[in-house]
């Protein structure tokens, strides 16, 4: 903080406040302040109302002004004197919270970290709802009409052959779309959404591998994709010729691509026909297994426009006889929805009483773990900041009492608490917990600012707060 005209208002003000309560700030006596104090020496003068006070203040300051470089020389050694003094402690200090207790306590967050990396993740509840839709392109009125030449086809089952290798992911992509813009604007979309190896996944299964087509087509989470793209890709194949990765004659590839294209062009129908139906008779739930309420999305999304809520689902979850409907869960969406909240409610709490039991016997038992092995090291005449056995004892009480004394331990307030705690106990005759503190409020408060910088800011509060105490109000 510069000197100027405001701060020196606001020195006015604390002063002028002080003097009214008859009070005086002073150094106190044997600091290296009130050596500094005791070198400086500016001459009282009274109020000069009279010609003769007037002249008695000339002569008073000539001889105050005859002797200023004597004075000043003596005020400029008393300081240095108390820098002298003072840096090396400061900087030994500084020392010790950098390279000493930072990494203590670094190293203890860390450990603590490893013991609690999935708890912070950890749900309330494992109850979810799932939405489920159809890909994009079966709501395109273009497809319904491509594959209804295929709605009367017989259910004849067709046995896959292997019959081709794999070809490129450009010849692959080619092959999906139609030439019809509104529909392959459709396909596109609805590719983007899925992994890129996945019409890979797919032709691999209908053309290198023998087997059921059936099985493919009826898969309850697969199906759906796999007879849009196995039918958009016969559609195609169908009529060009074949692609060198196929190891088939010409009539053998026609016949088996055209049974394909057939059996796929069926269930891509059917499966449009079934979801008009669902949407149109509004069937909200699909299934319900275990913790997991699939909906339909289409009638997901005009049930919470209606009013319904995820918590009348989740609640509908925690009875013995849950409700399929719509309209009967709006029956009872109150009731539900209390259901949901009460549960929802214990179940966070419990949660969180779990959270402050680990995290306080995490950050003890890793605590404990580095007094043992300070301990294991002054056994073995190693290095170590704790000088005794015994004062590895008077530590860990010193840590139970600290950590006594604190009751709600969250993964938010970590840092912060195991910084205090390791500085009252294991460097509780230094001042590492003021200068920590600061450090870490700057640079929550200056994210962007270099650490450099903000240790140099955290520095110079801490000889700001070392000053004051230098200082006593009498």
């Amino acid at each position: 903080m510069s000197l100027n005209i405001s701060v020196c208002d606001i020195m006015q003000d604390i002063v002028t406040e002080i003097t009214k309560k008859g009070k005086m700030i002073k150094a106190r006596p044997g600091t290296p302040l009130a050596f500094i104090q005791a070198s400086t020496f500016v001459p009282e003068m009274g109020d000069i109302n009279t010609p003769e006070l007037y002249g008695e203040h000339l002569r008073i300051m000539e001889e105050f002004n005859r002797d200023k470089g004597d004075r000043i020389s003596s005020h400029t050694d008393a300081i240095n004197a108390s820098v002298d003094a003072a840096i090396p402690g400061i900087r030994n200090q500084l020392h010790v919270y950098r390279n000493i207790v930072n990494p203590t306590i670094k190293d203890l967050l860390e450990k603590i970290d490893y013991d609690l990396q999935n708890i912070s993740n950890k749900p309330v509840s494992n109850m979810e709802i799932v939405e489920w839709n159809l890909p994009i392109p079966y709501y395109n009125e273009k497809l319904e009409d491509l594959s209804y030449r295929y709605s009367s086809h017989g259910t004849v089952e067709v046995t896959l052959k292997e019959i081709a290798e794999i070809p490129s992911s450009t010849e692959l992509y080619e092959l999906m779309y139609t030439g019809i813009a509104t529909l392959d604007e459709s396909i596109k979309s609805w590719l983007s959404t899925i992994p890129d190896d996945y019409i890979t996944t797919v032709w691999a299964d209908i053309f290198t591998k023998t087997g059921s087509m059936m099985k493919l087509m009826v898969n309850k989470d697969q199906g759906h994709a796999y007879a849009l793209i196995a039918y958009l890709l016969a559609e195609k194949l169908v009529t060009h010729e074949p692609l060198d990765c196929f190891k088939t004659t010409r009539a053998v590839f026609v016949s088996h691509l055209s049974a394909i294209r057939d059996f796929a062009g069926k269930f891509v129908y059917q499966y449009i026909q079934k979801n008009k139906k669902s949407i149109e008779e509004q069937n909200l739930i699909l299934n319900i297994s275990n913790n997991t309420t699939t909906v339909h999305a289409v009638v997901y999304d005009a049930w919470l426009e209606a009013g319904g809520t995820p918590e009348i689902l989740l609640g509908n979850m925690l009875n013995k006889q849950r409700v399929m409907y719509g309209q009967l869960l709006m029956n009872n969406a109150q009731d539900l929805t209390n259901k949901w909240n009460s549960y929802y409610a214990m179940q966070k709490q419990q949660l969180g009483n779990m959270q402050v039991s680990n995290i306080r016997y995490s950050i003890e038992k890793n605590f404990n773990t580095q007094m043992n092995e300070a301990r294991q090291k002054i056994r073995n005449n190693e290095k170590i900041d704790i000088p005794s056995i015994e004062e590895c004892d008077n530590i860990e009480k010193l840590f139970k009492q600290e950590i006594n004394s604190y009751g709600g331990f969250t993964l938010e307030n970590l840092p912060s608490v195991v910084t205090k705690l390791v500085c009252r106990s294991r460097f509780y005759k230094t001042d590492a917990e003021i200068f920590l503190s600061k450090l870490n409020k700057i640079m929550n408060d200056n994210p962007d600012l270099p650490p450099f910088e903000a240790s140099t800011i955290a520095t110079i509060e801490y000889i700001v707060e070392w000053s004051l105490t230098q200082t006593e109000l009498k």
